[in-house]
């Protein structure tokens, strides 16, 4: 059962895409992170979709969305999301917002089609820490990947949230519950180990994408992010030509859901910035299934 009542399922490419998609105005697509779904942005569907149109899908192998042996690398993810909107019948956004992981699919994705978005948002975004945090050099190994599925409890999982990827805001049962509901669906542990396997080596060939943007791009980062550190963010800042950097003091990895007025905010205002109300309408002839 998807969190949102208005969610859709569609099949690019024969592949099942659970997507929330809702109000009107300009498009703004957005990618959530590692081993979460769509519903990370339930606080920003809230605030902004009564004057923008909000595609927030959930990737391949996570949240809704389908599972199996499929190209999990950046280029992959990034492949299946512009499946997503080539079936959703959108071919130019007003802006792209990323988090996480989502922000470096967010690059491979612009890098591919460099005229699809006016804008980019990357928020904690993984791009140039090319070491993946212990967790995940410690799935991946085979003598302990079959017990990533047994050792992840509710319980532990909590306490895992609780000390690297939420600072002030307590994991209580509705943030516990939004990893869950999806983790629980079959093969998610499986793809959840895939994903990790493939991002190194396809996180070092991002570098040459983040170097190429040339769209307005704004960097947003929690001040005590413990799994994406800053660094990462002020080191994107070097890279990226256009990019500007806005902090969240007090917040770490997860600041749409830890300080979502702050968030909203900023978002709200970077979106505002040089609008064209005529552009990315919703299309009364999208494809759904």
């Amino acid at each position: 059962m998807s969190w949102h009542p208005q969610s859709r399922t569609i099949y690019p490419g024969g592949r099942r895409a659970h997507v929330v998609d809702i109000g009107q105005g300009p498009a703004v697509l957005l990618i959530h992170g590692y081993m979460h779904s769509s519903v990370v942005w339930r606080h920003t569907a809230e605030a902004l979709s009564d004057r923008y149109r909000l595609i927030m899908p959930d990737q391949l192998g996570m949240g809704w969305s389908d599972r199996g042996p499929f190209d999990y690398s950046l280029e992959g993810l990034a492949a299946f999301l512009a499946e997503i909107l080539d079936a959703l019948e959108v071919d130019r956004l007003h802006a792209v917002v990323g988090h996480s992981l989502g922000g470096a699919v967010s690059v491979r994705l612009l890098h591919e089609r460099p005229k699809l978005s006016e804008r980019l948002m990357l928020v904690a975004s993984a791009g140039v820490l090319f070491r993946p945090p212990e967790f995940l050099e410690r799935i991946v190994q085979p003598n302990l990947a079959p017990l990533f599925r047994s050792v992840l409890t509710p319980l532990l999982l909590r306490r895992f949230l609780q000390r690297f990827a939420y600072h002030k805001l307590p994991v209580d049962d509705e943030i516990l519950d939004g990893f869950l509901s999806t983790l629980r669906i079959p093969g998610s542990y499986a793809g959840a180990i895939q994903i990790a396997r493939a991002i190194p080596d396809s996180m070092k060939r991002l570098q040459p994408a983040l170097r190429s943007l040339s769209l307005p791009t704004q960097l947003v980062w929690g001040t005590e992010d413990r799994l994406v550190p800053l660094r990462g963010g002020r080191r994107l800042l070097d890279l990226i030509p256009a990019a500007e950097l806005e902090l969240i003091e007090g917040c770490g990895h997860c600041p749409q859901e830890e300080n979502p007025a702050r968030f909203n905010s900023l978002l709200d205002s970077f979106l505002a910035q040089n609008l064209d109300t005529g552009l990315n309408s919703r299309s009364a002839d999208a494809w759904i299934c």
